[in-house]
């Protein structure tokens, strides 16, 4: 998947899964984002939501995941990730999407498999 690929849907997903919310007193979402390997994407997904007003650290907590791609690593970082309860879950790829699916079948869960 292309850098720009990933923040566009990344940012796009979230924003409107958020975008009925209100953005009072309300405790933080919580978005939870499982990548694999590689972290060069985060820095221009956090600017990305900030563009659409979601500060991580503010009304926005955002937790990041970056398990090798080992089966058996892939698993133990989805389920730490879901017990972690975030209110929507972002995967890169389709082992990390294949992790996360059955672990939490009640929260929204946005995948990118792409080349």
């Amino acid at each position: 998947m292309r850098r720009r690929e990933f923040i566009q849907l990344g940012t796009i997903v979230l924003g409107s899964c958020f975008s009925s919310l209100g953005r009072g007193a309300e405790p933080p979402r919580r978005i939870g984002v499982l990548i694999g390997s590689s972290n060069t994407y985060i820095k221009e997904f956090d600017q990305q939501l900030e563009k659409l007003g979601w500060i991580n650290g503010r009304n926005v907590q955002i937790e990041y995941r970056f398990p090798p791609s080992r089966p058996e690593l892939i698993q133990s970082a989805a389920k730490g990730l879901v017990a972690w309860q975030p209110d929507v879950v972002l995967a890169l790829s389709t082992p990390e999407a294949s992790a996360l699916k059955p672990r939490d079948p009640k929260h929204p869960h946005r995948f990118r498999n792409g080349g």
